[in-house]
Order: structure tokens, then sequence, then C-alpha cells
């Protein structure tokens, strides 16, 4: 083996694991310093733990029916191809505590067979989770049975990958990379806690998201629409905002639509959305009151023009109410940006919708 990846994987000492306490005092600034808040028993407990981590790292990397590379600085971490291991019979295994993958499996399965595994899954070794206190188990997919091997690879992020490879032949299972936990910032293994991160810390893609991800899947073929609301998003626009300034509709674009809708239809009115949106940055400005950026002040403006189309074609309404923003007084626009309280979204609606009857009245228009 490597001596450089030998030489990375020295055991943490106890007079280190104690110094290290000593000094990062556990008090509640330590966290302002990026260092976790441990007790000197659980940095003991830690110090055991990772002694035996970095003894499996090497045993790993050793094995000659596994196939590995060095990973992670200095080489101290290892890239294993656990789809080689589980067709070489290697006992691949999940924490017994652990969340359950419900219609989400067959999904996450069906993109990993068709595009390929894009992320490698996170594990450690029984061993490891013993020395943890983590008990584990074998996948609800896994034909195999009787007791785990201590040698087991025990999947700590990447469970439902796994569990869906175990119910493929292994000439039909993807290839499916995974590296070795990292340690924290006070060189610790601590494995319960990383899947306590992983599992609560992690954000799942919003609908927003996916008008990122349309833009990344269509290229320079995206419709202009897509690269529009992002770019609001990208300057503090609410997503329902966002959508409201670039269609004219009264409610945000809903995920089904951003991701497999038909954008000439979602954006059919942007043509006419751009020219209202540019009289409205003119008149109201995108300044600290974040007037345009909510949804409440861009869904009367998009109402108010579908009144428009009561007795007007688009262009026409369009006309009309760009000159109707143009001739709002500039004290009724000082009273719209300066609106505070938790009414304030009510009270500029309320003014636009009075500004805009008036606007109707004083140019005879009946709707």
């Amino acid at each position: 083996m490597d001596n450089q990846i030998i030489q990375g994987l020295v055991p943490v000492s106890q007079n280190t694991a104690k110094q290290n306490a000593s000094n990062n005092t556990i008090k509640s600034k330590t966290m302002k310093n990026f260092k976790p808040d441990y007790s000197e028993d659980k940095i003991v407990n830690l110090q055991e733990i990772t002694f035996i981590a970095e003894k499996e790292i090497i045993r790993i990397h050793n094995d000659e029916k596994l196939r590995t590379s060095p990973y992670g600085e200095n080489g101290c971490n290892c890239m294993l191809n656990i789809t080689e291991a589980m067709n070489n019979g290697f006992d691949i295994v999940t924490p017994e505590v652990n969340r359950l993958h419900g219609k989400d499996l067959q999904k996450t399965g069906a993109s990993l067979r068709i595009f390929g595994a894009q992320q490698p899954v996170l594990f450690i070794t029984k061993r490891v989770a013993d020395i943890a206190g983590m008990k584990v188990v074998r996948f609800t997919n896994d034909k195999k049975q009787g007791a785990i091997d201590d040698d087991a690879i025990v999947v700590i992020d990447g469970n439902g990958r796994i569990n869906y490879l175990l119910s493929l032949d292994a000439i039909d299972r993807p290839t499916v990379f995974g590296t070795f936990i990292t340690k924290d910032a006070l060189g610790y293994y601590n494995p319960a806690k990383v899947m306590e991160v992983i599992n609560t810390e992690r954000l799942m893609w919003k609908t927003q998201d996916m008008v990122q991800k349309r833009l990344l899947e269509e290229g320079n073929n995206a419709h202009e629409g897509w690269g529009f609301i992002q770019d609001l998003l990208k300057k503090g626009y609410k997503y329902q905002a966002a959508c409201q300034i670039a269609t004219l509709g009264n409610d945000r674009i809903k995920k089904r639509e951003a991701t497999s809708g038909k954008a000439e239809d979602i954006f059919v009115d942007m043509h006419y959305s751009k020219q209202i949106f540019q009289k409205l940055k003119e008149k109201i400005g995108e300044g600290e009151d974040k007037t345009l950026k909510t949804k409440a002040f861009t869904q009367i403006i998009s109402a108010l023009w579908k009144r428009m189309l009561n007795k007007n074609s688009k262009e026409d309404a369009t006309n009309h109410f760009v000159t109707f923003i143009a001739s709002i007084p500039s004290d009724k626009v000082t009273e719209i940006i300066s609106a505070q309280g938790k009414d304030k979204d009510a009270r500029r609606v309320e003014i636009i919708n009075d500004l805009f009857n008036d606007y109707l009245k004083d140019n005879e228009i009946e709707l």
C-alpha cells in the first residue's frame, strides 16, 4: 500500500482527543468557530470510533477482493466500487434506524439506470458501526440470509439506491461508487451525526428549482421565459411574484408545468408582461420596500390587466395599462412603497385598485 496513504491514517491519540476537548471548551460560541460541541465523554467515544475507522480504511485498501482508489486529502479516504463488491458477495447493509423509502425508490432506481450514478454513496464498515453503537440490518431487497459479516459495508447515505440495486440481477446493476464518510472539524469520524445531518439538513428541490433544471436540460433551446424568471429570482423576487410578472397569471408556475409544461402556452403573454413590468420598474422601482418582489402586488397587477381584456385586445389592454401606471401620482407611489406593518400588502392592493378604478372613470372606460 502507498506509504502516503498509510501516513495519512495515523490514529488520533487520546491525548490529542483531550487536547481538542480542552481547546474547544463546550460553550455556545464553539459553533460560530465551526467546531462541533462535544462533551469530554463524547470525545473519548469518538476517539475510539476514529481509531477503528482509520484501521478499516487501511484494511479496505489492502483487500484484494475489493476495488478501491485513494480519495480525499493525502489519500486518507477511499473510493469503493459498491456494485462490484455486491456482485462479489460482500454484505452491503443499512443502519436499522433509517428513513423509509416509498414510491421514490423506483423513481430513483429508474433514474439511476437511465442516466447513471452521478453521486457516490457514503459508507462505513460494520466494525465502525459496532463501536459507534449503530445496529445494522440487511436491506429489504437483499436475498441473502443469516448473520452479517464483520467486513460488511454499511451504507450511510444512498440507501434507496443500494436497496434498488439489490432488487436487480447482477448483470443489470449499474455501477455505483461510494466513499467512506469524512471527519468533522475536530478530526473525528461521527457516523451517527453524519446520518442526522444528511437527513435533516439537506433540502429537497423546491418548485422554483425546477426552473433551473429546465434551463439546464434545454440549454440554448430553453424558452426565454425561464431565464426571465431565473433572473428575477437572482434579484430577490419571490417565486410567485416572478411567475406572475413573467406570465401575467395569478399564481405560481406549478411543478408539473415547470418540468414538462409547454413553454409557449405558459409564457403566451410574456410580450405584454415585459412591457408592463418595465413601466412598473420605472414607476415603483426595485428598492428595499420590495413592492414588486412580493406576490400580492404582482397578483393585483395581473388581475387588473385581465379586467382590461373584457373589452380590449391584449395589445390595447396593455397600452391602456402602461398608460395607467405612468399616470400614478408621485404621492401615491410614495404611499405604496412606504406601506408598513403586517397589513402593508393589503394596503398596497387597496391603493392600486382604487387608482385603477379612478383611471377608468377619468378616461370613461367601461369594462
